[in-house]
This record gives C-alpha cells, sequence and structure tokens, in this order.
C-alpha cells in the first residue's frame, strides 16, 4: 500500500508542477518551482526506478528527461562498466 501511495503522491506532483519554473523572472515562483522539483526528485529517489520511471513517462512529456542521476550505481554495477 505504501508504495501505491508514494506512486499517487508522484503522479499528483508531477501532473501539477511548473516545469518552466526554471525560466521565470519572479523569484518567488523560481523559489517555488525549486522546491517542487527537490520534493519530485526526494519522491522518485525513495521508490524502485522502474515504477517512478513509469509515473514519469505517463506523467511527463519526452522533453524533461527522467531524473536517473538520483539513482547511484551500485558497486557491482561500477566494476562492470
Amino acid at each position: 500500500m505504501g508504495e501505491e501511495n508514494l506512486a499517487g503522491q508522484l503522479e499528483l506532483l508531477l501532473r501539477n508542477h511548473d516545469w518552466y519554473y526554471d525560466y521565470s523572472d519572479d523569484h518567488r515562483s523560481w523559489t517555488k518551482g525549486k522546491r517542487e522539483r527537490d520534493e519530485i526528485n526526494a519522491l522518485v529517489k525513495k521508490m524502485p526506478e522502474a515504477e517512478a520511471r513509469a509515473v514519469w513517462d505517463q506523467c511527463v512529456s519526452g522533453t524533461f528527461p527522467f531524473p536517473g542521476s538520483v539513482y547511484k550505481p551500485k558497486i557491482d554495477e561500477q566494476k562492470s562498466a
């Protein structure tokens, strides 16, 4: 049930996020957008990558890529690279 709740929270955040906040001249708008984006990234990090990516792909256009950088490679993955 917790995983579904995280997916629902992520979907809500993604659908309501101002994806162009970084271009805002209004500092309050920029600060709000940055805070939301940090919250989105933190939530993505708490979820299994495949599930987070599925929600992301469902809610976000291809213009904004999935934040894969929040997932650090495991030691085994680093050795094989």
